[in-house]
């Protein structure tokens, strides 16, 4: 009865936290909706890429040791809050630097105190954001889902009134979209509170977090390489091409990613991927793709014709087809969840070191040559070929 309580209140928490979520995700796509359809393509498509080289940098955030302060949290010990978000800060200077000096490359004319305010909002941005692990690993999902609604809310609001006001300046773009992230970064950092502990304690935590976060600096800086690889073969107007295909699969995928991320307390109580745990993933899968062709061809194409423009209609098939293949992404997502959570670097690093070869060479021969077509059919390909991968993983390591 009392697991039965527990389960009950734990699904009812993460409920509610993805329904503010969802809501988050639905102000974030109106956004982009508008910026697309307002602005110049040119500029948005550069803006993108910009937004790109943040998301490779973030991962100097040490992603490895957010899992691990996870994990260590949700079997209720504490102290280790600290001494990662130290470790991470100082991982992120390296970002912030390598950041900074693309930015003064390629603005080498602004002035001197533009190069110091973004190199400290890139820095807060990128170093401050392991609270989020932390509200994961106590279960303070919904707080954590209306701190990330409120940054999202008042980020894209500041860049519609951008748009509204025919402020076309990048740089006012990029500061917007990192001033209220790294402002409740530090906020909610300097107000956790935790009694500091022996740090032998926390020494399997800390060499699995640095040893999977150097594991994951390959396959996730690949995570950008279409839109990098598109902005370089054919020019920001077919980036912000892609990012329109994209933009709603990614958006479910992210969802789905974030409930994964918010049931690692419980995943990371599994101890092997039995059958009784591949049955239930089957039956996910099965009902997630139903769902996802359904949607497809049902009532995706009328969404997409009212809320882009008639120029972008022509991208309509190619988005359907990245979101049908959303259902194998999920299945990879869940299980390299599992696999960072056994603390079994093996597994992990096959998982995460292979995958990303196979991404690479499909989608540098398939953008070569096709372009947007090949970035969708890279897409597709390399979930299909990840999701054999990691079963035969699951297999080799975990049963």
């Amino acid at each position: 009865m009392l697991n039965y309580l527990k389960r009950s209140k734990w699904l009812n928490l993460m409920a509610k936290s993805l329904s503010i979520k969802a809501v988050e995700r639905i102000f974030n796509l109106l956004a982009f909706i508008y910026l697309v359809n307002n602005l110049d393509l040119k500029f948005v498509g550069n803006f993108f890429f910009w937004i790109s080289i943040l998301n490779l940098l973030s991962l100097f955030s040490l992603n490895g040791i957010q899992s691990s302060l996870i994990k260590y949290i949700s079997t209720g010990k504490i102290g280790f809050f600290k001494k990662a978000n130290t470790l991470s800060l100082a991982s992120s200077s390296i970002g912030s630097i390598i950041f900074i000096s693309f930015y003064i490359i390629s603005f080498p004319q602004n002035d001197p105190w533009k190069f110091l305010l973004f190199f400290s909002l890139v820095f807060f941005f990128l170093g401050l954001n392991t609270w989020k692990s932390y509200y994961i690993g106590n279960e303070y999902l919904i707080k954590l889902s209306i701190i990330n609604l409120l940054t999202v809310f008042l980020t894209n609001i500041s860049l519609i009134l951008l748009v509204r006001f025919n402020i076309e300046n990048f740089d006012y773009f990029l500061f917007f979209y990192l001033f209220y992230t790294s402002i409740f970064n530090i906020i909610i950092t300097y107000s956790i509170k935790e009694k500091s502990v022996n740090k032998k304690k926390f020494q399997k935590e800390i060499i699995f977090g640095i040893k999977s976060s150097v594991v994951d600096f390959f396959p996730s800086s690949i995570k950008e390489l279409d839109r990098i690889l598109i902005f370089n073969i054919t020019g920001p107007i077919m980036l912000v091409n892609l990012n329109i295909i994209t933009k709603f699969p990614d958006a479910l995928k992210e969802i789905f990613r974030l409930i994964a991320r918010y049931a690692l307390s419980k995943i990371s109580l599994i101890k092997n991927y039995d059958k009784k745990i591949q049955k239930k993933s089957k039956l996910l899968n099965l009902v997630t793709l139903i769902f996802l062709i359904l949607f497809s061809f049902t009532i995706y194409p009328f969404f997409f014709k009212i809320v882009f423009d008639e120029k972008f209609f022509e991208y309509l098939f190619l988005s359907q087809i990245i979101l049908i293949s959303i259902f194998l992404a999920n299945d990879s997502i869940i299980k390299n969840f599992f696999f960072k959570t056994q603390l079994n670097i093996r597994s992990y690093s096959s998982s995460v070191i292979i995958s990303p070869i196979l991404k690479i060479i499909l989608s540098f021969n398939l953008i070569y040559f096709y372009e947007l077509p090949g970035a969708v059919a890279s897409v597709v390909l390399h979930r299909i070929l990840n999701y054999f991968l990691i079963s035969y993983l699951i297999k080799k390591f975990h049963k």
